[in-house]
């Protein structure tokens, strides 16, 4: 039985699956202090689909205090260096009780993988498996494929169908089809945002307006600010920005900054990362960094780099709810008329935030703008209170506690590394004392060894015998010793058992890490060298300074201890906002478009408002070929989502499966099968399965079921016109699910999946259904 429950209303995407009791947690976002909010079982498997806090920031908090530090976790490359930046971001101002030191044991923890990377677990997970495709929206973002089985479940949340700056549309649905393995799976599980908005203005259209605000509020001696999350659609925004100031002519004078606690790390790891970015990216700008070489966009990590005047900021945090942006509103931006806040990503405002306030006075005050147009922005004056937090240094008692609680943690660490060590070292001696028992028998079939020494295990294996701590001395003149060969006198040496894995030997990073860099540094070191040009050689004071100065610093306040002290201040608003939508997200009609042509089996609606799900549950009731079964859960509300299908696990013995006819189709290959299942032997184990064999019996044989010839598989209508063009068919596809072929014969695809073939008998009749039945797979 397959189990669906979200664990928000509204706001993120945070979700579980259970699989016939195997626990999958899917995006686990953060709450308040980045603490997960929810109480569940611990889960066998977790998932993250995006690199921000709304999808991947509870991960640290569960792997520090929920026992999740043994759970597999899957995510892509740039959402695990990505997701990590976002986190140190996010513990400046939010993350009270963790740590950097927790962050990075958890993203170490990740298993990175690629796009259709097929993935078999094992364990408890063993019969799963996972595939990660481009989501758009976020660099790295991940379309999951869960297969269990018969079961195919899709999670799609905060997709693009679009094409941004610097990344690809969604592989959901690419040049007008569904990608191959997407396509009418059991069950899809996407978001409803956006779905009450018809269409969004194009592209070009909200670039322009976005441009054109912020140029007229720098022409006004005004500074605009852009609330921004730390790792994902700010690179956007800095892609943007910077190619508009190096194209813009005559030169703008007004200065950009992306200002976060993490952004020099971003964006290094941004330029090791183009491979991931669209193909337009990589054939404009090649595998240099191309325009992540920024020259107009500066990177600051403290808002004290930030000098008076005009100026662009791109800040985080971007709710509002903390961070430089809050900062920058309440001390620089709030009291004039003059300034800007310009919001562009709504779906991560949650409720009662200062961005969600604003959004709403933004959008009251707007109600009069014609559809499909962008509202100008509104001069606010609102009175509001916002919880500031500050990073204090530990003191007095709070400091002791403090380093007794690391000295703790660290002595746990090592003790844990000590057992591992130990462990290992045991399983080592084991092989090592097996190989010698291997050559002792060896030696006394040769007869070297005699039947008295036989009996002494210390004389019979020479100097090896000191391993075993029995004896500490060998006199080497006895004469049982003076007659052992040569190898076994040599000094006693335990070479420990290599291990192989399919890349070759497993190696201990440990033995390899150089003395005079701790974690951090070489971490910085790491990230450092990956965006080095190729052939550029490292200067020797990156060792001790990675970067910039801001960046020194940046690791300096990070290490030292602190906690935050929060409190409420009154703010009146009296700045210009306005919303113009950046964050990357479909809209309400490709939405609908696509899902009507992924055609699922089951549907679940999740992530948005209460309009937004019932006007797309509407667009799909109307549907004529869409699934009755869409459901759209309530938060903590868990709903059944099994096919509609019994599914039985059996063995085939040797004799029937070397009696089938199998045929191919697509990746799989389908026989008809008749047999006899074998009831278990008594003394059969709890899983094991039944044996389904061959008919021997003539009773059997007459009450078994006749077997009919059987078509299975799914025929595309572009795929067919493809196949008979290739035999010199003129063919053309019909509005409503019709390929007309040679002006004779006509193929329709109904809304049940069935292909009907029309025509006069003639050759091409017959050719056309020839081609039909060859890409389906005949069952006799």
């Amino acid at each position: 039985m397959i189990e669906y429950t979200t664990l928000d209303e509204d706001t993120t995407a945070s979700s579980l699956l259970s699989l016939d009791g195997t626990l999958v947690l899917l995006d686990p976002a953060a709450g308040a202090d980045l603490h997960f909010p929810h109480t569940i079982e611990k889960p066998d498997l977790i998932l993250l689909s995006h690199a921000d806090l709304a999808h991947l920031g509870g991960y640290v908090y569960g792997f520090r205090h929920l026992g999740w530090h043994t759970v597999p976790c899957y995510a892509t490359l740039p959402t695990v260096n990505l997701g990590r930046m976002a986190m140190y971001d996010a513990l400046k101002t939010l993350g009270e009780g963790l740590t950097v030191a927790d962050v990075n044991a958890a993203f170490d923890w990740i298993t990175a993988l690629r796009y259709s990377q097929a993935t078999q677990l094992s364990g408890k997970c063993q019969g799963i498996s996972i595939t990660a495709y481009n989501a758009g929206h976020t660099l790295g973002g991940s379309i999951w494929r869960i297969v269990r089985g018969a079961d195919r479940i899709v999670w799609a949340v905060d997709w693009n169908h679009a094409r941004d700056g610097h990344l690809n549309g969604a592989a959901l649905f690419v040049n007008g089809q569904v990608t191959e393995g997407l396509e009418r799976p059991s069950l899809l599980i996407t978001d409803v945002r956006n779905a009450a908005n018809p269409a969004l203005p194009t592209r070009v259209k909200r670039q322009t307006a976005l441009f054109d605000s912020i140029m007229a509020t720098l022409a006004n001696s005004g500074s605009v600010l852009i609330p921004m999350d730390a790792s994902t659609r700010a690179i956007e925004l800095c892609e943007m920005l910077e190619l508009h100031w190096r194209t813009t002519e005559p030169p703008i004078p007004f200065p950009v900054y992306f200002l976060s606690g993490s952004a020099t790390k971003t964006i290094a790891y941004v330029k090791s990362m183009l491979e991931w970015m669209s193909d337009k990216m990589i054939s404009t700008y090649g595998s240099s960094g191309g325009l992540f070489n920024l020259q107009y966009v500066k990177v600051v990590t403290s808002a004290s780099g930030l000098p008076p005047g005009p100026k662009v900021v791109l800040a985080t945090s971007s709710d509002l709810e903390g961070g430089y942006a809050q900062k920058l509103l309440h001390t620089q931006l709030a009291a004039s008329s003059n300034n800007l806040v310009l919001l562009t990503q709504k779906s991560t405002y949650g409720k009662d935030t200062l961005a969600a306030k604003l959004l709403e006075v933004f959008e009251s005050s707007s109600n009069d703008a014609a559809p499909g147009s962008i509202p100008a922005a509104v001069t606010l004056d609102l009175k509001t209170t916002i919880l500031t937090r500050q990073s204090v240094p530990l003191e007095g008692e709070e400091l002791k506690i403090y380093n007794t609680e690391q000295q703790r943690r660290r002595e746990e660490e090592v003790a844990r590394l000590a057992l591992e060590e130990r462990n290992r070292n045991i399983i080592d001696a084991e092989d090592s004392e097996s190989e010698d028992e291997d050559e002792r028998a060896a030696l006394a079939a040769q007869g070297v060894l005699t039947r008295a020494s036989q009996t002494s295990t210390a004389m019979a294996l020479g100097s090896s015998s000191l391993l075993s701590g029995a004896t500490f001395d060998m006199l080497l003149t006895d004469r049982a010793n003076s007659s052992l060969p040569t190898r076994l006198k040599t000094f006693p040496f335990l070479e420990k058992r290599r291990r192989f894995d399919d890349y070759g030997e497993v190696l201990r990073p440990g033995e390899f890490k150089r003395a005079d860099l701790d974690d951090d540094e070489g971490e910085q070191v790491a990230v450092q060298q990956a965006s080095r040009k190729a052939g550029q050689k490292r200067k020797w004071g990156e060792v001790n300074k990675v970067g910039s100065g801001l960046a020194h610093d940046e690791d300096e306040e990070r290490l030292a201890p602190s906690k935050l002290v929060s409190k409420e201040e009154e703010v009146h608003l009296q700045c210009r906002v306005r919303y113009i939508d950046m964050e990357g997200i479909h809209d309400g009609k490709s939405l609908r478009n696509i899902i009507e042509s992924v055609n699922p089996r089951k549907l679940v609606l999740i992530a948005g408002s209460a309009e937004e799900k019932d006007a797309m549950r509407e667009a799909c009731e109307q549907m004529p070929a869409m699934t009755e079964a869409i459901l759209v859960p309530a938060a903590g509300q868990a709903v059944e989502v099994s096919l509609d299908a019994n599914a039985f696990e059996v063995r085939l013995s040797d004799t029937l499966a070397a009696s089938l006819q199998w045929q191919k189709l697509s990746t799989h290959e389908v026989a008809h099968v008749t047999g006899k299942l074998l009831e278990l032997a008594p003394e059969a184990q709890p899983g094991d399965v039944r044996v389904l064999d061959v008919l021997t019996d003539a009773a059997d044989l007459a009450s078994a079921p006749r077997i009919q010839s059987l078509f299975i598989g799914d025929v595309r209508l572009a795929d067919l016109k493809r196949a008979l063009s290739l035999r010199g068919h003129a063919a053309e596809l019909r509005g409503g699910g019709v390929l007309l072929v040679d002006a004779e014969v006509a193929v329709e695809k109904t809304a049940k999946g069935e292909v009907v073939v029309q025509g006069h008998a003639s050759a091409h009749f017959f050719a056309v259904r020839d081609v039909v039945y060859g890409a389906l797979a005949l069952i006799q």
